[in-house]
């Protein structure tokens, strides 16, 4: 066997490669926001027979979410040399030429997911390709707008979810919970890129770092301050709601410290481990 044989890339290596690419844990956590709203939205009328559209939901959403994080690395290559060396493309771990074609395909397969769907889900889906494309090619630049964008999209998932039965009452202020919380997390992130982001005008490049720290905290601070409100709304959730979201509130409330205490990354990723729990929150809360 050749020394070139030797330093050849194992399919498992190039798999582990692709994953790390389209960001398993952000996809997949964007798929269950998709399913929460559709199962919120849906409340105790949630039976087998909805399974399938259960299943197309999280993959349409997985897809177009892991798409998105696949271009967004494939255009960000340099920036990321900087500020993520340890990332797939910057390491050299897959070329360039298969990241654009893995997020093509992904982009696919969540539009030919989405035709089985309701009109009103598809076109959702469309917007939010759209939305994502104006974003990378046009508004990434300017990235405080780039910021409203991607919580604006996180925000369409539970409308996605809602749309798919048809009832998308239930999920709007969930929607509005979801968009404070990720536009806090985005500000938070711009703040541990601050140093790579030479050529962007974020919002802690462009206003400083105190200013930043306290429009993300105000985002987060703000979900917190408006989470408790859907148990007083009629028939939405129930009291499980309010203890499960208690423990989120107190992670997002942790990290907002953590953001004021300058830790590196750290913030960001407490937001997302909440998220999480107001995920299970928001469905749990719906039936027990």
């Amino acid at each position: 066997m050749t020394g070139i044989d030797e330093k050849r890339p194992s399919f498992g290596s190039k798999l582990h490669a692709g994953t790390a690419l389209v960001r398993l844990s952000t996809a997949g956590l964007a798929g269950l926001g998709g399913v929460a709203g559709l199962i919120v939205a849906a409340g105790r009328k949630v039976t087998t027979s909805i399974l399938l559209d259960v299943c197309l939901c999280f993959l349409v959403v997985f897809c177009s979410v892991g798409a998105g994080n696949t271009l967004n690395d494939y255009l960000d290559i340099e920036v990321d040399r900087i500020n993520r060396p340890d990332r797939t493309l910057p390491r050299g771990a897959l070329s360039p030429r298969v990241a654009l074609a893995i997020a093509i395909s992904l982009f696919a397969i969540a539009i030919a997911g989405a035709i089985f769907l309701p009109r009103v889900a598809l076109a959702i889906v469309i917007l939010a390709i759209a939305i994502q494309m104006c974003y990378e090619f046009a508004a990434k630049k300017l990235k405080s707008v780039g910021n409203v964008v991607i919580a604006g999209q996180t925000g369409l998932l539970f409308l996605f979810g809602g749309s798919i039965v048809g009832n998308l009452t239930p999920v709007l202020f969930f929607s509005t919970l979801s968009f404070l919380s990720i536009l806090g997390r985005e500000v938070a992130k711009d703040i541990s890129d601050v140093e790579g982001d030479v050529d962007r005008k974020t919002i802690p490049r462009t206003y400083g770092l105190p200013f930043a720290r306290g429009i993300s905290a105000s985002m987060v601070l703000g979900a917190v301050l408006l989470s408790p409100i859907p148990f007083f709304l009629s028939g939405i959730v129930s009291i499980t709601y309010l203890e499960i979201v208690a423990v989120a509130d107190a992670i997002f409330l942790y990290s907002v410290i953590v953001l004021f205490q300058g830790t590196p990354r750290r913030p960001e990723s407490l937001m997302k481990y909440g998220m999480l729990i107001a995920l299970i929150a928001f469905i749990v809360g719906r039936f027990i």
